[in-house]
């Protein structure tokens, strides 16, 4: 399975409706896949916020934790069959 880390809000201050501020790829966030509590996978995202979980089918918890000081998480419920899978996490930038 797939999927992309990504932190928002993208940039801090007053937004107007106007002015883009997407979400921005996180990268060195830790992914993994627990069943039970019990991690069946991990990888580490790269620069652009991707990453890659080998999983046999079942459903697992994907849990994110994004480097640096605000160790902010995010996690997600997912459901791996025979199809491909993508499961995209935001985290919280703290940026405000």
């Amino acid at each position: 399975m797939t999927g992309t880390v990504l932190a928002a809000p993208g940039c801090g201050g007053p937004v107007s409706l106007d002015s883009a501020c997407p979400p921005k790829p996180v990268a060195g966030a830790r992914v993994e896949a627990l069943q039970a509590a019990r991690a069946m996978a991990a990888a580490t995202t790269g620069s652009d916020g991707r990453y890659l979980l080998r999983l046999v089918p079942g459903v697992y918890r994907l849990v994110v934790t994004a480097p640096g000081a605000l160790r902010t998480t995010a996690s997600a419920q997912i459901t791996v069959g025979s199809a491909p899978v993508s499961a995209n996490l935001v985290i919280d930038s703290g940026l405000r």
